[in-house]
């Protein structure tokens, strides 16, 4: 395999899409006990409503062998900024897409705070996993200190910038996540008036330098998500689908996330687009 050479991304899909990233949370018994209570679900198959799981990597491959065809897709948390070579620990883009995964979380703000991430990194891993034939979900977001010094917009749209650097294929591919630091984990979610504006925001960003790109991208918000918020969050015009952490380990929580997502949707007469759970 080519692993310089970009493979087809996969396509878009207009429903709405829950991404469930575990971060370092989970076990084996765990993810079958949560993948059985989860892919049989009515509503995501009655529903134009997709969900996409990030376990942590080892479990990827044990995950794959255990999905129902059409039911979930799944993605990895991070990938390397690199193909091949001498980085220990690193995974790359390409070796995730062969344990299964068909979407990376890019630029998460814990590797960004945590590890260091920078916006230039962020644009390579994007790149890397629009490649190895991944889609890429670009997290973006400010601090509290920087919505406090009314900076949210230069910030993102200096790390929106990043992307500029990006291939027609990786552009093509991306999707973007935006989850404003102050409210990860805090209990204290975006108010749906100011995530209207947000999103509103980005895709006019987007649009100013692209405007066929703009039309097809992919938003969603990620912070402080639970059942009692999703359906209302989820249901914005210009928000694509929510970005779930804590509250999508356990399964129980997981599908009445589901359930409150699907509460105000119209039931599908064909469900959700099979051809992108990977």
């Amino acid at each position: 395999m080519n692993r310089d050479s970009p493979r087809t991304p996969v396509a878009g899909h207009r429903g709405k899409t829950l991404i469930a990233n575990w971060k370092l949370q989970g076990t084996g018994p765990h993810l079958d006990q949560w993948i059985q209570a989860v892919q049989g679900l009515e509503e995501i198959h009655s529903r134009p409503i997709q969900v996409i799981l990030c376990p942590p990597a080892v479990w990827l491959e044990r995950a794959r062998g255990r999905l129902h065809e059409g039911a979930l897709a799944l993605g990895i948390q991070n990938v390397s900024a690199e193909s091949a070579g001498p980085f220990t620990g690193e995974i790359s883009a390409a070796m995730a897409y062969e344990a299964g995964a068909r979407y990376a979380l890019v630029g998460h703000s814990e590797r960004r705070r945590l590890f260091g991430e920078t916006d230039p990194v962020v644009a390579r891993k994007a790149e890397q996993s629009a490649r190895a034939g991944l889609t890429p979900i670009v997290c973006i977001g400010e601090t509290a200190e920087e919505r406090r010094a009314g900076e949210t917009e230069r910030v993102l749209a200096r790390q929106l910038g990043a992307l500029d650097r990006l291939s027609t294929e990786a552009l093509n591919a991306l999707w973007i996540a935006y989850e404003p630091v102050w409210s990860i984990g805090t209990g204290i979610p975006a108010t749906a008036d100011n995530l209207r504006e947000v999103a509103a925001w980005i895709r006019s960003h987007v649009a100013a330098s692209d405007a066929t790109m703009a039309d097809r991208l992919r938003l969603f918000y990620g912070g402080s998500v639970g059942a009692g918020n999703a359906a209302v969050l989820g249901a914005l015009d210009g928000v694509d689908g929510l970005l779930v952490g804590g509250a999508s380990v356990e399964a129980d929580s997981m599908v009445a996330l589901c359930r409150s997502m699907a509460g105000g949707m119209p039931k599908s007469g064909c469900g959700a687009d099979s051809s992108l759970r990977g």
